[in-house]
């Protein structure tokens, strides 16, 4: 496994890491499995959230069953005392003896800043997320900051300068986009940070580390083996050349911009925890035939799949707001899906694809 330096945090970790949204999607056992496979193949950085639905107590469980020193990062919003306490029980739960013997996290920070700014969250004022986060490093309870973020590239870039970040989450995938994407309001600018190489270099002179979260595209870009799929999606790419595995794209991306420090590709079987583990392994990409497909399944993707821009919303003569409409149906289709598969005792994929990193 290749294991690269996270920034100014020191922290060496997995070029592969993995995201837990979806691992309660699963059953525990499975899930838990999934994990400690991926940790005795060398991963030891994973993400996760309170919102997770479990996937805490899933990770947890992993980390003891398989005995790895693993660098979790969760994250929390809301009001200053809700975020408080869900920095606690992070604490409680993968807190690290430090030296005076106060349990320390590695990693904790603030989930989709934009949205604790639309949501008027305190971030930045007195007493506000970034004020309380820098007072736990202080008393020795915290070691670095992080924040996840959909923003545009040019907000992005204002975090990474904001220097109140140690590292920085972002989507990052050859489509620029994925399942969850919105159309944002007049005053902001899409998400999309594909090909764009100078967020990087930002981070590189701030010292402040990157992990890549989406990068397979919400499971859209490639086929995957977490869940059966729920229809058979875009025939017409899958009859015209195969679609690229998760261990290309992860290559892919690592070889382009060397100077991410982990991608947190979305993990939900064994099967996929070893390919995505496994491409940690080749400081290499799969040669020109693999990223041709990749760019073929993105280019098929963005002529036929709505990424929610917003631009068709002028053309309409009734002003309605289609992409949200379109992302509203998504998440009413991808929630009964659940809530009927749970019901049968089986979990499916709302895209159809792998269950990538929604």
């Amino acid at each position: 496994m290749q294991y690269r330096r996270l920034g100014r945090t020191g922290l060496m970790v997995s070029a592969i890491g993995y995201g837990t949204c979806q691992l309660r999607m699963v059953p525990v056992e499975r899930a838990v499995e999934t994990l400690v496979t991926g940790f005795d193949l060398g991963v030891n950085i994973v993400h996760t959230a309170p919102d997770y639905a479990g996937a805490h107590d899933i990770v947890a469980e992993a980390i003891r069953q398989s005995r790895r020193d693993v660098c979790v990062c969760s994250n929390g919003w809301g009001t200053i005392e809700f975020f408080e306490h869900l920095f606690e029980e992070t604490r409680r739960q993968f807190g690290k003896p430090g030296h005076s013997g106060t349990k320390q996290l590695e990693m904790f920070g603030i989930a989709s800043v934009e949205d604790r700014e639309i949501l008027k969250e305190n971030v930045w004022g007195n007493g506000g997320m970034i004020e309380f986060l820098m007072s736990k490093k202080r008393e020795g309870k915290l070691l670095n900051t992080f924040c996840t973020s959909h923003g545009s590239p040019a907000y992005i870039q204002r975090l990474i300068e904001s220097n109140a970040f140690d590292a920085v989450m972002f989507a990052y995938n050859p489509l620029g986009y994925h399942m969850l994407s919105g159309n944002p309001p007049d005053d902001r600018d899409r998400e999309s940070v594909a090909g764009n190489s100078k967020l990087f270099e930002i981070a590189a002179a701030y010292d402040v580390g990157v992990m890549l979260m989406e990068v397979l595209g919400g499971g859209l870009l490639c086929n995957g083996v977490a869940f059966p799929a729920r229809t058979a999606p875009l025939p017409s790419i899958r009859e015209s050349s195969p679609l690229p595995r998760a261990g290309e794209i992860l290559r892919h991306i690592l070889s382009t911009q060397p100077k991410t420090a982990c991608l947190l590709p979305g993990t939900a079987s064994v099967e996929e925890a070893r390919e995505n583990a496994m491409a940690g392994y080749a400081d290499t990409h799969d040669g020109q035939a693999a990223s041709q497909r990749i760019e073929a399944a993105a280019a098929h993707l963005l002529s036929t799949v709505c990424c929610r821009c917003g631009a068709c919303e002028p053309l309409c003569s009734q002003h309605l707001p289609i992409s949200w409409m379109l992302e509203r149906h998504h998440r009413q289709r991808r929630g009964s899906s659940l809530r009927d598969s749970a019901a049968r005792g089986v979990l499916r994929s709302p895209s159809g694809g792998r269950s990538g990193d929604l």
